[in-house]
């Protein structure tokens, strides 16, 4: 009976959201955001409206929970007097305009379009155990969630994205690929989440990050640490011995420069037909510092476990008679006598419930490093870690368990350049060809960005290098460095494990290409590559290693790069070049701009100087002027035919602003 109550209780809380839709007016604009908003890039159209509806009974009970308050939310604004801003967790916004109608979402439904839920939102959406983030994406047009689990815990769920599974959807958080394609549960309550951003259909590249997202993206903001020290707690309960425990408490901004929080949750409930539960528990820490004026660093780590048994499908035929199959699941008791045939054979032992369930533990940990090395110019490195160990038993015929050990370890790291100028027009100096050009090509085929010709810097590259001393000796191509096996110690020095460029190494030891068969990759940070590089220069010791430029070795080290590599770092022995790209009218709207960022062209001797410096501890733009003093040749091209602001020619003001 208790049951019933709690059942009915959900329908009616979910009533009042339907009544919104039906009372909402899609042309006042002056009333604030409502809870649950979708923003789309696309300029506002007439609106268009998905009402949520109870599916069933089952599922209204997720709204049984009692409602309460959430950590203060973030602002979600989506841009200042500079243009869009990366929030707490530096993450850049969608770029944006929204249309809402009171409690419902609206979106438009354009291919390549976002479209974002806020954590209000998701508080409605996301269930009653504010975990399932599949669930928080159910209201957007063209994405189906289905689910037999009312609450939003089991992982027997699906979501269909323009009609196709989650196979092969990304799954992000702060917009880094965290989780593969196979094994793994939520990691994070929906407590701790600030937005939903929902990718379909062509992805813009700098979102695209993932395992495979044929299917689309849906990236999860985490809410960060805030401004003010709080503490949050809630206690939700009910039907079918459902609870959930969440605490978080923030510290605030201290003294130093530090902001923390930490949250713990644990969530559990009966299933709702046949035998067995579902249980998860979660931790997470966020810390936030910042050092000086100009760095900023954020980290998040997060460890969740799951134990649950999957509810059984139905097959077609039975689908077609629910009145008698609705509730049809696993066995709740393993009887040997009940299932046991005339002739004594077993007909139905692996329809036992505990021969079919799912247990996963995860662990993972990311972090977003921003450097600002000038007004609204940041260098960002988010490197990322993902570690899964899970089983997944399933009975197989009449008396067999297949058990699917599911174990995971995701290693990366992400590095950007973001640059906005002041007039809302931004401007990538850092294509990189070819490594880019797949990611690339979609937009530049569809003309909604413009790459400048030619490119702004030649001659980098990414190859097998050695000291000259080795080069003079005759270790001057890749086939090379197995006859001198013995001097090299039969060692070849990489970088980070994980990184493509240490894949491509193992590959050509692996399959002997150019006799390397037997060499060992020794992995490393770039910074122990290069100490154990310099140490070898200096005691005139033999070492191969992977090289590129620009960077401040080639300044530091007498080296020199091997050839013959026959495309393993890529065409002309790992050669790259780094073009300029726009937006499609830049060079018109902006022709001033447009006419500076076309002159730019650097080398890489300049980049390597100037990053010298800056590795230093010179400020980069300090690094800048002085490179500029020593070479104001640079000047005369770039500045061609720039102009001040107010008309006067560009290349005497700035050599007068630097004292030539």
């Amino acid at each position: 009976m208790i049951k019933k109550k709690l059942a009915l209780s959900g329908a009616l809380l979910l009533a009042p959201i339907a009544a919104l839709a039906q009372e909402a007016n899609p042309t006042d604009t002056t009333k604030p955001l409502p809870p649950v908003t979708v923003l789309s890039d696309k300029k506002a159209e007439p609106a268009k409206h998905k009402v949520a509806k109870k599916k069933n009974a089952a599922k209204s009970t997720k709204a049984a929970v009692v409602p309460s308050q959430q950590p203060a939310d973030v602002d979600l604004s989506l841009s200042g007097a500079e243009g869009p801003q990366p929030d707490s967790q530096g993450v850049m916004p969608p770029s944006v305009t929204a249309q809402t109608v009171g409690g419902v979402i609206v979106s438009d439904p354009t291919l390549g379009r976002v479209s974002s839920v806020s954590r209000e939102g998701l508080n409605i959406l996301g269930g009653a155990a504010q975990t399932n983030f599949y669930q928080g994406a159910d209201i957007i047009p063209s994405v189906n969630v289905e689910s037999p689990d009312p609450f939003g815990l089991s992982n027997t769920r699906n979501i269909n994205v323009l009609g196709k599974g989650d196979f092969h959807l990304s799954r992000n958080i702060n917009g880094l690929p965290i989780m593969g394609i196979v094994g793994g549960n939520d990691l994070y309550d929906l407590e701790n989440i600030s937005r939903l951003d929902v990718y379909r259909g062509p992805i813009p590249a700098d979102k695209s990050l993932g395992v495979s997202n044929a299917s689309g993206v849906i990236d999860q903001i985490i809410l960060g640490p805030q401004d003010g020290p709080s503490t949050f707690a809630e206690q939700s309960f009910g039907s079918w011995d459902f609870n959930k425990t969440f605490a978080r408490l923030d510290t605030g901004l201290l003294s130093t420069g530090t902001q923390l929080f930490i949250s713990g949750s644990t969530a559990s409930a009966d299933k709702w037909t046949g035998a067995g539960d579902e249980s998860r528990d979660s931790f997470a820490l966020g810390l936030s510092q910042k050092i000086g004026d100009d760095l900023k660093v954020d980290i998040n780590t997060v460890y969740s476990k799951f134990d649950g048994n999957p509810y059984k499908a139905l097959t077609y035929k039975q689908t077609q008679n629910l009145d008698q199959y609705y509730g049809l699941d696993y066995d709740k008791i393993l009887n040997y006598n009940k299932i046991l045939n005339d002739a004594g054979v077993a007909t139905s032992l692996a329809n036992y419930y505990q021969f079919n369930r799912v247990t996963s533990e995860d662990f993972a940990v990311l972090a977003n490093i921003d450097y600002r090395f000038a007004e609204g110019q940041h260098l960002v490195f988010k490197p990322y870690y993902w570690n899964n160990d899970g089983e997944q038993w399933s009975g197989s015929g009449t008396s067999q368990v297949q058990i699917w050990r599911q174990q995971n370890d995701n290693l990366g790291g992400v590095l950007e350049y973001n640059g906005h100028f002041a007039t809302g027009t931004d401007v990538s100096l850092g294509y990189w060809w070819p490594v880019q050009e797949k990611a690339i090509a979609p937009f530049v085929d569809a003309k909604s960005i413009n790459v400048l010709q030619p490119p702004n810097l030649t001659g980098a590259k990414a190859t097998f290098a050695v000291p000259s001393y080795e080069y003079d000796a005759g270790l001057k191509t890749f086939a090379d460095i197995a006859k001198h096996r013995a001097e090299l110690d039969g060692k070849i020095y990489g970088i980070e494990p994980g990184s493509s460029a240490n894949a491509a190494i193992q590959k050509m030891i692996a399959t002997n290409q150019f006799g390397l068969g037997g060499f060992k990759l020794i992995e490393s940070s770039e910074a122990g590559m290069l100490v154990t590089v310099e140490r070898a220069v200096r005691e005139k010791k033999w070492v191969v290693f992977l090289g590129w430029q620009p960077h401040p070795m080639n300044i530091q080290i007498d080296m020199k790069y091997l050839s013959g590599s026959e495309g393993v770092f890529g065409p002309n022995d790992g050669e790259a070049r780094v073009y300029t790209l726009t937006s499609p009218d830049f060079l018109t709207r902006c022709p001033n701009a447009g006419k500076l960022v076309s002159n730019l062209r650097f080398t890489t001797q300049l980049e390597n100087v100037v990053m010298q410096s800056v590795m230093n501890k010179e400020k980069p733009a300090e690094a800048a002027k002085a490179y500029l003093k020593k070479n104001p040749q640079v000047l005369d091209e770039w500045l061609a035919g720039v102009k001040t602001y107010d008309g006067k020619d560009g290349l005497p003001a700035v050599k007068a602003y630097l004292g030539l």
